[in-house]
């Protein structure tokens, strides 16, 4: 299958540009890129029953959103913190190195697109000793476009934080079909807790909403 125009290493660019991210990351971009320019896009059947309906989901129409990411940077007490990845590739670049999207699968088409085309994110900190006593609330919006959100969560050893993260449509019912692909990566240090919840409010039609959870523990996290 050809690659649709917007599914181009120049878009891949555009979002290695709009993060501002490190050569090192860029690199990674770039083997993800080439992965998932050499993989076919699957058909989402798993199993015998498994077989959700694509076929109003027409790849190469889709428009994304490639808007400037807010910035921003939410002091949370005791060194703890959350702010975007165009913050957090300028202030905190080895942490947003070793960590983001090193727990996706670059065999798989749709992974693959995620860390090729990734444009916008959030980085939530938690130094080690730091007991969060409060819920941490993380919103996802979603506009008119297809978009590629991320969350990465790192909770140093015997931390412990909880999470919300609430992914929302702005508007009631979409004329033409929506893609979000939304992963959420954990990283737990020893002895560390994290305890993390989703919510999702979204039109039933025309928004294909594509989720990963995935973390890594250490001992006793």
């Amino acid at each position: 299958m050809a690659i649709p125009k917007i599914w181009s290493m120049q878009h891949a660019e555009a979002a290695s540009n709009q993060l501002q991210e490190s050569k090192k990351w860029n690199f990674l971009r770039r083997k993800s890129f080439d992965s998932f320019a050499s993989l076919p896009f699957p058909n989402f059947k798993y199993g015998l029953d498994i077989r959700p309906d694509l076929s109003g989901l027409d790849w190469s129409a889709l428009a994304f959103d490639w808007g400037v990411e807010k910035l921003f940077f939410t002091d949370l007490g005791n060194g703890a913190f959350m702010c975007d990845f165009s913050t957090a590739f300028k202030k905190f670049p080895e942490i947003v190195e070793s960590h983001l999207c090193q727990q996706l699968n670059r065999s798989e088409k749709l992974e693959s697109l995620h860390s090729a085309f990734l444009s916008r994110g959030i980085l939530v900190y938690i130094p080690s000793n730091v007991k969060m006593t409060s819920p941490i609330s993380v919103p996802i919006s979603i506009g008119k476009y297809s978009q590629i959100d991320h969350l990465l969560v790192i909770a140093e050893e015997n931390s412990s934080v909880s999470l919300l993260q609430e992914t929302s449509s702005l508007i009631s019912t979409n004329s033409t079909p929506i893609f979000h692909s939304s992963v959420v990566e954990i990283v737990a240090a020893p002895h560390a807790s994290v305890h993390f919840g989703a919510l999702q409010d979204l039109p039933s039609e025309n928004i294909f909403h594509f989720s990963i959870v995935r973390a890594e523990s250490g001992e006793n996290a």
